[in-house]
């Protein structure tokens, strides 16, 4: 089914038969060439269009290919972003005008991770917070901060965000609030 040939039509022509035997000879015929129509992504709400499609092999405009479809696969899986046991490819095949249409049923997995860890020594209390999301998109935040009223003596926090490859980094220090 690579370069194409998706309409193909297999024909058995009984060639000979004997007392207990039959000589078959498959016809194959190859049929016209399908090029992909369309392709589309559902099931995705964290992930942009875009990361999906830069991953798939299977273009608009292409020869179809099955292999092209099991590497997109692989790569989607590999991201760590989606359930590679719920990940499905659905090729919709129109003969009357020789194309596909193929749909990547994709869902997300969970993937954020959160951490809180605390100590006392040395006369003083330590802690550490830790929110790590791995498929953070600005597009899906939405910041939600209160107010409290709360009194900080002193607050030292230093964040390391990173989009891809670029790292930002960035230290703040205040003194006594109120």
């Amino acid at each position: 089914m690579d370069d194409g040939y998706l309409f193909f039509n297999i024909s058995p022509v009984e060639t000979m038969v004997t007392k207990d035997s039959i000589d078959l000879e498959m016809r194959l015929f190859e049929g016209k060439q399908a090029t992909i129509n369309k392709v589309s992504i559902v099931g995705n709400t964290k992930t942009n269009d875009h990361v999906i499609l830069r991953e798939i092999r299977t273009k608009p405009g292409q020869l179809f290919r099955r292999t092209d479809i099991i590497r997109s696969q692989r790569d989607l899986s590999q991201l760590g972003y989606f359930d590679p046991e719920k990940m499905n490819v659905t090729p919709t095949p129109n003969p009357a005008t020789g194309t596909v249409d193929i749909e990547y049923t994709v869902e997300e997995k969970p993937s954020d991770q959160i951490e809180l860890s605390g100590g006392y020594g040395n006369k003083q209390v330590v802690g550490t917070l830790g929110i790590t999301f791995n498929n953070f998109s600005a597009r899906n935040f939405t910041p939600n901060f209160t107010n409290q009223n709360t009194i900080l003596t002193c607050i030292t926090a230093r964040a390391n965000v990173g989009f891809g490859e670029t790292v930002f980094a960035w230290f703040v220090e205040r003194r006594t609030v109120r």
